[in-house]
């Protein structure tokens, strides 16, 4: 399903899903908070940090 995208935008799809799930929002309404808050911007920028850690708080 995701073979075409690359490795940064397989973790943006990951993380907004990994939210999405979590707070119990559909997938629209969270796209919508990342775009609006800067994460998506955020998540790629600093994909070589970000991607190594958990997701687990």
């Amino acid at each position: 399903m995701y073979k075409d995208l690359d490795s940064k935008k397989q973790f943006v799809v990951f993380a907004v899903e990994e939210y999405r799930t979590r707070k119990g929002i559909d997938g629209k309404t969270a796209i919508g908070l990342f775009e609006k808050s800067g994460l998506l911007n955020y998540i790629e920028d600093f994909y070589d940090i970000l991607h190594s850690n958990s997701t687990e708080i």
